[in-house]
């Protein structure tokens, strides 16, 4: 089953184009980055699956659903099926950890208060987080165990859809491997779906398939250890560094 599926897809913004015959899909099950340098529209990808931007032209359909011409509600109920993990966290200052984590599933009033706070501890051991940080605010908490929060709370609603902004951005080595560590575990104990926008290298050795985009559409499609070879300025450049090698040996052992 294809849970994310872009066909001829033009996408922008009033007369700005950004994309053109944008095609792209991701199975069920899968883990898949998307890279691509500065300004190629890779945050706008986001949005188009998020629905908080329509496409052009072409057609976008997520859980084999065609999103065009959808009412509000049923863009609602699409979006209730993807968690998302924002590049910087975008956790609320102002609430605790258990508060962060249980704020999707309050928003749609599905369960008693004791419910949740059960829901948020399972969410948290999930990600590999004690309960000793479960009354704590952010500011308490190290990168690395923000990133971990966000993620529990872009699971509270069981979505089928994973999607991450650069998940390791940021973070020290050390934390950048755990977050990498605990994405590959949800997906294969879960089955979930992910996909993620990253520029980091060791990240991609997680991943089931990378796409590269460039000049506004997808130009490789395939394994990561594989992609060097693809000619393009940009990549050639990322793929020279010492850290890509070190990646791609990692990967193979």
């Amino acid at each position: 089953m294809k849970v994310i599926e872009f066909k001829n897809v033009q996408s922008g913004y009033e007369k700005i184009v950004v994309h053109k015959n944008l095609n792209f899909s991701v199975n069920k099950g899968e883990i898949v980055a998307l890279v691509g340098g500065s300004g190629s529209g890779k945050t706008t990808i986001l949005k188009l699956i998020l629905l908080l931007l329509s496409p052009q032209k072409g057609e976008i359909h997520l859980y084999g659903k065609n999103t065009n011409n959808l009412s509000e509600e049923e863009k609602q109920e699409l979006r209730n099926k993807t968690g998302v993990v924002f590049q910087f966290s975008a956790l609320f200052n102002s609430m605790t950890v258990r508060e962060n984590i249980i704020y999707p599933l309050r928003k749609i009033g599905k369960y008693p208060l004791d419910i949740l706070k059960d829901l948020a501890y399972i969410k948290l051991r999930m990600v590999g987080l004690s309960d000793e940080v479960f009354n704590k605010y952010p500011e308490e908490l190290s990168g690395g165990m923000k990133k971990k929060v966000a993620l529990a709370r872009a699971l509270a609603l069981d979505p089928e859809l994973l999607l991450l902004d650069e998940p390791t951005s940021g973070l020290d080595p050390v934390s950048s491997e755990e977050i990498e560590s605990i994405l590959k575990k949800l997906r294969d104990l879960t089955g979930i779906t992910i996909f993620m926008v990253t520029h980091d290298l060791f990240t991609l050795s997680i991943c089931d398939r990378v796409l590269v985009l460039a000049e506004g559409k997808i130009v490789y499609d395939g394994k990561p250890e594989e992609i060097k070879f693809l000619p393009d300025p940009w990549l050639q450049q990322l793929f020279s560094t010492k850290r890509w090698k070190i990646t791609i040996s990692e990967a193979r052992e």
